[in-house]
């Protein structure tokens, strides 16, 4: 009896609550990145975007995404395209002499300015994934992060 009420009650829910998407087509999502409090309009702003811990957030073998831009006036605008829904966490780097590496002095203090997703802090050593993360779920997000130099 149980069993033909469930049927029932089941079969009078609206058609619409069953379409189930199709996991062929994914939205896809724009991302804009705004790096603000540049020191100088020297050389690169470079981005690496991770989708996990792994290497983040100096190997940028292991990155999912890249992207680079120009200083204007303080401030570099980054845009990402088709990026589907996830967690992602953003390392930067403004490569002021465009050698495609971070320049460090004396016990590794970093020459160039640097900066991650949600500001996340820097304490002896680089920004932590869990720290950076960020959700990617609407039609296009934008975020701001702020370059810090020693």
């Amino acid at each position: 009896m149980k069993a033909i009420l469930f049927t029932i009650a089941f079969s009078l829910l609206p058609q619409h609550c069953f379409v189930q998407p199709n996991p062929g087509i994914m939205e896809k999502n724009t991302l804009t990145v705004e790096v603000h409090s540049l020191r100088n309009e020297k050389g690169t702003v470079r981005l690496t975007l991770f989708q996990s811990a792994d290497g983040f957030p100096t190997e940028v073998s292991k990155a999912f995404r890249k992207a680079s831009g120009k200083v204007r006036n303080g401030n570099c605008t980054l845009m990402l395209e088709n990026m589907p829904p996830g967690e992602y966490a953003i390392s930067l780097l403004h490569d002021e002499n465009d050698n495609e590496k971070m320049d460090t002095g004396l016990m590794g203090i970093p020459k160039e300015g640097y900066g991650a997703s949600n500001d996340a802090k820097v304490t002896f050593g680089p920004p932590k994934f869990a720290d950076a993360r960020f959700p990617l779920t609407q039609n296009q997000t934008t975020i701001r992060i702020k370059m810090r130099y020693m």
